[in-house]
């Protein structure tokens, strides 16, 4: 598609025209609209951990009265409008459910991301890490994964996502990462080949958002009750069954009156303590304390504030 942007007329004013319209977009909204250049080409995301994910980056800004997700969908809703995103599905209630963006869209995104240094995106056979990026979206289908772990090295990386099946480097994947990545917010490894997460992510102390959806894990490691700084972690179609007490403590610290009759949530200690079968919470970041509104009230403080899980809180 690069080499095609090069040659075709027509696609060099499309080109043309969207770095207009990049340029002409508030502050705010650039980041969010070159985020979409960490994921694949035509790839899919589902409007609501495209929200979250914005979220734990930073991006969104307060406005009294509104969750930062009413914001964020809002800043979303702008770029429809402006035809740099699409629409590919929507919810009973007209709010986008997912979307992506064009190719061209997208290669556009990935200059300007290189421009930026918003993002290194590692999707072919011979590529390596740059310790001066900021966030790193491995497609691991099409790049290979052991030369790239014997590339990294410390560097101050914030986000780290993986895309797409493939197969996991020999060294260890997320040891890795946790070594040398301290300063790392994201981990998003929603679909990835994983059966294990190491005790050493308990180490990334300012992790926000760590998604581990539709993997092949088991079990939590209790290290991530450490995690202070986290506010959502997503474990919906894995299969983990229970979750460490320290991450449930922290999630009581919020809810400690959230019941849902019997097989519901109890607190921890008090003969309930896990999720029915059919539980998913997906709480509202407030714009005010830095934590999570509660069912009909406001939260306040920082520690998990998003559990998106069928799972036991054991």
């Amino acid at each position: 598609m690069n080499s095609e942007l090069e040659r075709n007329p027509d696609l060099k004013s499309i080109s043309k025209i969207l770095l207009f319209s990049n340029n002409d977009l508030p502050y705010h909204l650039k980041s969010c609209f070159l985020y979409f250049g960490i994921m694949p080409e035509d790839y899919f995301i589902k409007a609501g951990r495209l929200v979250r994910l914005w979220i734990a980056e930073g991006f969104v800004e307060e406005q009294n009265g509104k969750t930062l997700e009413e914001v964020a969908e809002e800043y979303l809703t702008e770029l429809i409008h402006r035809r740099l995103v699409q629409i590919l599905a929507t919810k009973f209630d007209g709010r986008v459910q997912e979307c992506r963006v064009h190719d061209v869209v997208r290669e556009i995104i990935l200059s300007m991301s290189k421009e930026f240094s918003l993002c290194q995106i590692l999707e072919k056979e011979n590529s390596s890490f740059n310790a001066t990026t900021r966030r790193l979206s491995m497609h691991i289908r099409y790049c290979n994964m052991d030369k790239v772990m014997k590339s990294i090295s410390k560097s101050p990386v914030r986000s780290v996502f993986l895309f797409q099946e493939g197969e996991l480097p020999k060294k260890p994947l997320l040891g890795t990462i946790a070594a040398h990545f301290k300063l790392l917010k994201v981990l998003d490894l929603k679909d990835a080949p994983l059966d294990q997460l190491d005790e050493e992510v308990g180490n990334l102390l300012l992790l926000r958002y760590l998604s581990i959806r539709s993997t092949k894990l088991k079990i939590i490691p209790k290290s991530i009750g450490k995690l202070q700084n986290l506010q959502a972690l997503d474990l919906k179609h894995s299969r983990v069954s229970e979750v460490p007490f320290d991450i449930s403590r922290i999630y009581f610290q919020f809810y400690p009156s959230f019941t849902s009759g019997g097989g519901g949530v109890g607190a921890p200690g008090g003969g309930g303590g896990h999720f029915s079968t059919d539980f998913q919470f997906y709480p509202s970041f407030t714009s005010g304390g830095g934590g999570v509104g509660a069912p009909h009230g406001g939260g306040s403080g920082g520690g998990v504030t998003s559990i998106l899980s069928s799972s036991m809180v054991k």
